[in-house]
């Protein structure tokens, strides 16, 4: 991930407080046990719920991300 993208979700969302950092946690935790499991149908579709997490907020965040500006989401 680009290190300026990883910069603004860690301090505008994922560490802004105990709920963002509760999920984050909990969304690495069924990917690594997916991939732990040798799942890579249900390691995609976790992949898959990140990037959906991640895309809501730059679509939906507090209006002063610049991570919007990431054609990085538009796939």
């Amino acid at each position: 991930m680009d290190q300026h993208l990883y910069r603004e979700f860690t301090r505008k969302y994922y560490f802004r407080d105990e709920h963002g950092i509760a999920q984050v946690a909990a969304l690495h935790k069924d990917i690594l046990a997916a991939v732990e499991a040798g799942d890579s149908d249900r390691a995609a579709a976790e992949m898959r719920k990140h990037w959906v997490r991640m895309w809501k907020l730059v679509q939906d965040g507090d209006g002063t991300n610049d991570a919007a500006e990431f054609s990085f989401f538009m796939v």
